[in-house]
């Protein structure tokens, strides 16, 4: 018998535990008999795979004080994987209850180990409903976590007033380096209040607010963010548009233009048809080059 089964009998013996709870400390420390009269059946999954967790039980310092306290803290009946992931994790009795205190009652082993993981804390949670993230679920606090959103920079996307904002539009943003600075350079430029998916298109696209201004500056002042980001996209800037009009192309609407631009059709290239006898027609020009047709 080691020094940890002999510390579950003296728990017992001083009333702290009942036998039964002994059976289960023992168990789990890797005795193959328990305390109790009656041994577990043969074809208990949990009493076989115990032995093969006992030296890693013990590597990670998996005591029957630790089990006991777990218990208490409302784990009852961890297999030993729990027991080893929560202690790897730096799961403690008092982190346990602390994340009941602040309404995490029903949470499973694992989703606690992997809050620890990522680094929730007591202090982190209360910051977060402290900035009117009340309700968020155990999952939502750990990508949040994970992707550095702090109380500040919720404050920051919230006095924004984007439209339909949720928990999970706030983690992707920070995913995506979204700032409130960034938004406010869209809002500055003309840009409708965008609703935060579009928001996170137009960073993706690379749409700021120079280019916004850009594309008014060329007569396009009622577009929506999703023709901004196929444009910008699609490499549809100023310029481009000023050389089609150049060329003789003076009413494109966005779509054209975008077409035109991904199939490669250029000022020169308009010339060069308008030289033998192709008229200005922007689905005609856009077929022509697809096929690969040139001036003979």
């Amino acid at each position: 018998m080691n020094e940890e089964q002999k510390k579950v009998l003296e728990m017992l013996a001083q009333g702290k535990i009942t036998a039964e709870e002994a059976d289960r400390l023992i168990e789990a420390l890797g005795e193959s008999e328990p305390v109790a009269s009656t041994p577990p059946p043969q074809t208990d999954v949990k009493a076989e795979t115990m032995p093969r967790h006992y030296t890693e039980l013990k590597r990670r310092g998996v005591t029957p004080d630790y089990v006991l306290e777990m218990r208490q803290a409302g784990f009852d009946n961890l297999r030993p994987d729990q027991l080893i992931d929560l202690k790897r994790r730096g799961v403690s009795p008092g982190y346990v209850r602390k994340l009941k205190s602040l309404g995490y009652p029903d949470l499973k082993p694992e989703q606690v180990a992997e809050m620890r993981r990522r680094g929730v804390s007591g202090v982190f949670i209360e910051s977060m409903q402290a900035a009117g993230m009340a309700d968020l679920r155990w999952d939502q606090l750990a990508e949040m976590r994970r992707r550095g959103v702090d109380a500040e920079y919720i404050g920051q996307i919230n006095a924004l007033e984007l439209p339909d904002l949720r928990p999970d539009h706030i983690s992707e943003m920070k995913r995506r380096g979204i700032t409130a600075e960034y938004v406010q350079r869209l809002l500055a430029a003309g840009l409708e209040r965008p609703t935060p998916d579009e928001v996170a298109d137009l960073k993706r696209r690379g749409v700021t607010g120079e280019f916004i201004a850009e594309v008014k500056a060329a007569g396009f002042t009622d577009l929506k963010p999703r023709h901004l980001a196929e444009m910008r996209h699609r490499g549809v800037n100023g310029a481009y548009i000023e050389s089609m009009r150049a060329a003789g192309l003076e009413d494109l609407q966005w779509d054209q233009l975008t077409d035109m631009r991904r199939r490669g059709v250029s000022a020169d290239y308009v010339r060069q048809m308008q030289e033998v006898g192709v008229g200005l027609d922007p689905a005609v020009l856009v077929e022509m080059k697809r096929r690969g047709r040139r001036r003979n």
